[in-house]
């Protein structure tokens, strides 16, 4: 097992000088992050820790004892490129973190997601980063204190140094990835984690929240119109109280609530609705069922995306498009998945069911090898 050395950075002077040495750095040079954070209950993430990889020297920021806003201020301002591992949390957790401190700028430096360029590569999807450690540099990279509460002060030997191998091993696998990669590879996976970033700035709007509802496909407009009411108070509640929204109604729960309109919390538990939630929120929950129930049908509802994906109607259309993706991703080289993923496919069905051209297989780097899918 490999050991880092590290500086935990928990007063502001030292943050200071950090960034100074962050604003220095040349286009050739790479920064890797990453964080830990926590949201088991919470809507919002809880950055505990922010992890830093700069000059070969591993730093472990602490904002719970300093304000981040020039950490984050000197991030946008780098020349560096920014190296991450299945960054799509650490994005939007960033991002929370930014807007909290009032910063209209988020995230503009370059970055790289090196679990993309993986898939780009076509030599696995969504590896962990332990697997790749050890597959591409041969060595061993313990995820002991994974499940550990970051929250805690002071933070445990153990977590210290799980959090600095985290980021120490990045730029190694980055060099080990780029002398594998061609050209087209590096620009598509630089492509995709711009996406994931946008991505962490998108403020999903309370009125489209069903559309992401499963097990919908029974629901009548009636039924319909109810959900998306109910979602969309759903999603209010729990950015309000910063409660997680399966905590508020569990999403297994949400399409038998709209088609029954229980009224009593036995019937939200019959629902599928947790006890401890039924305990916490079940009135404030059935007021939602009951204003829900006063609406008249909306015909002009849009199906929710995973209608498109079981509904029995698509699913000829839906084996001739993986078909075609899968074709695709096999002649530019790059993991199936990349293509074929199944928010993909049915983000993809859905634009093509009510003639929208925003289908994510028609933009930005897939948009070159989608234009055979009809």
């Amino acid at each position: 097992m490999q050991q880092s050395t590290f500086t935990y950075v928990d007063r502001q002077e030292q943050l200071a000088e950090l960034c100074v040495q962050i604003r220095a750095l040349t286009p050739d040079s790479c920064i890797g992050i990453d964080t830990e954070f926590i949201r088991d209950v919470s809507y919002y993430p809880k950055l505990c820790l922010l992890q830093l990889e700069v000059a070969e020297c591993s730093y472990l920021v602490d904002p719970l004892q300093v304000n981040l806003t020039e950490l984050l201020q000197a991030l946008n301002d780098t020349m560096a490129l920014l190296l991450v591992y299945s960054g799509s949390e650490d994005f939007e957790t960033i991002v929370h973190v930014a807007r909290s401190l009032g910063l209209t700028e988020q995230l503009k430096a370059r970055c790289l997601d090196l679990q993309v360029l993986i898939s780009m590569l076509n030599l696995g999807y969504r590896m962990g980063l332990s697997k790749a450690v050890g597959h591409f540099l041969g060595l061993e990279l313990l995820k002991t204190e994974t499940c550990s509460d970051w929250a805690e002060r002071p933070l445990s030997a153990a977590q210290l140094e799980y959090a600095a191998l985290d980021v120490k091993y990045l730029k190694p696998l980055y060099d080990k990835l780029l002398s594998l990669c061609a050209p087209e590879q590096l620009q598509f996976a630089l492509a995709e984690t711009l996406e994931l970033q946008l991505q962490a700035f998108t403020i999903l709007e309370p009125d489209e929240a069903y559309l992401y509802v499963d097990k919908t496909a029974r629901l009548n407009a009636a039924a319909l119109t109810r959900l998306q009411f109910i979602v969309k108070k759903r999603l209010e509640y729990a950015r309000e109280i910063d409660e997680a929204v399966n905590r508020v109604i569990t999403g297994c729960a949400l399409a038998k609530i709209a088609e029954f309109s229980p009224r009593t919390p036995k019937a939200l538990g019959s629902c599928n609705m947790k006890w401890g939630a039924i305990r916490e929120h079940g009135s404030e929950v059935l007021r939602w069922v009951e204003e829900a129930a006063r609406l008249p049908a909306d015909e002009s509802l849009r199906k929710p995306l995973a209608y498109f994906l079981n509904a029995s109607a698509y699913q000829e259309r839906l084996r001739s498009l993986k078909h075609k993706l899968t074709l695709a991703a096999q002649q530019a080289r790059i993991s199936p998945e990349l293509l074929t993923q199944k928010r993909l496919l049915a983000d993809y069905l859905f634009c093509e069911a009510y003639g929208l051209d925003s289908a994510r297989l028609r933009q930005g780097w897939r948009k070159a090898l989608t234009q055979n899918l009809d």
